[in-house]
């Protein structure tokens, strides 16, 4: 193993083995950290734009709510889940719940419903308050659409 070639040789093939058996490793670990730190930007990104709005530190850290979907009257859509949200016990009416229009859907206005509660009652509130918002919508005859998809077959299919 004194020649030059031999040692060349072997320098190679340990540097090809080392680069299958540790490169997909290194390459995870390349991704990982680049999603780590594409995520932080993101996140102080998104937060500096909801500072911006002058959003309660608590909203922009708790951004979570429930979405109800409804395709007749928006005006009496939102005012059924203010109705509920002024009836029940644990939502706080100062400040005002946050009741919006969130998205819209391929059939239907997604409506954002963020009430004011305890922290240790959240998850009670927001699962009663979804509960007796799609009761309501049901009861003033407002309907929440089901996704639909028609397909059509053409030619002699």
């Amino acid at each position: 193993m004194d020649d030059p070639l031999q040692i060349l040789e072997h320098a190679q093939k340990t540097a090809v083995d080392l680069a299958v058996q540790f490169g997909p490793k290194v390459a995870a670990l390349r991704t990982l950290a680049a999603g780590y730190f594409a995520g932080r930007w993101i996140g102080r990104v998104a937060d500096s734009m909801l500072t911006s709005l002058h959003l309660d530190e608590t909203l922009r850290l708790l951004d979570v709510g429930e979405r109800v979907a409804c395709d007749t009257d928006l005006k009496q859509a939102l005012a059924a889940i203010d109705d509920v949200f002024a009836a029940h016990p644990k939502v706080s009416q100062e400040p005002r719940p946050v009741i919006g229009v969130l998205a819209l859907g391929d059939s239907s206005v997604n409506i954002a419903i963020r009430p004011w509660v305890a922290v240790a009652g959240f998850h009670q509130a927001a699962s009663d308050l979804t509960r007796a918002a799609l009761e309501t919508l049901r009861a003033r005859d407002i309907r929440v659409p089901y996704p639909q998809c028609e397909v059509r077959l053409l030619g002699n299919a």
